[in-house]
């Protein structure tokens, strides 16, 4: 364990963990790029239909999936833009698995597949917010053409199926872990 002072002032206690690099694998490659391709098209969908959207748009829902807010289209732009910053530093961080939450101790022994594992959490996790984000969009862009007025019913359980099942799956693979 060692202490590390941060600009802040603020001592927090830190375990000394192995530094391994750890190889993207065949499935972590399709994951960032099937992330990539879901960005893509959620910028697609925005330049693609942006002209065509009335000045005035749906920018945020309540609970229940009724529009409960309106911007002006430019707005549309925001939800890639923070996808977008999303995925970046998420990239980043899989680069840093050590500093990872894991519950558990992290040893030489063990070090290398709980960085994998909590590498890929952190992909699952990104295509899961890119998903939602492109969802999100395409709602907006429909909503504001004249389709129904609100999200699916279905929105917020499969919004939390697509970031806690990961959660769930991967945190139970991490216990399993000597």
């Amino acid at each position: 364990m060692y202490l590390r002072l941060l600009k802040e002032g603020i001592i927090i206690l830190m375990e000394a963990r192995p530094v391994i690099h750890i190889e993207p694998t065949i499935l972590d490659r399709f994951m960032e790029s099937l992330t990539m391709l879901v960005l893509l098209t959620m910028w697609l969908l925005v330049v693609w239909n942006y002209n065509s959207l009335p000045d005035i748009i749906p920018s945020h829902f309540g609970a229940g999936g009724e529009v409960d807010d309106y911007s002006r289209k430019s707005f549309l732009y925001v939800l890639p833009g923070i996808a977008t910053a999303i995925f970046i530093g998420m990239k980043v961080l899989t680069q840093y698995p050590r500093i990872y939450n894991y519950g558990k101790v992290v040893t030489a022994s063990n070090a290398g597949e709980l960085y994998k594992i909590g590498s890929e959490l952190v992909r699952s996790i990104n295509l899961g917010i890119a998903i939602t984000f492109t969802y999100i969009t395409w709602r907006i862009i429909d909503i504001a053409k004249g389709g129904s007025p609100s999200l699916s019913g279905w929105f917020i359980a499969v919004f939390i199926l697509c970031i806690m099942g990961p959660v769930v799956y991967f945190l139970f693979r991490m216990v399993r872990v000597k």
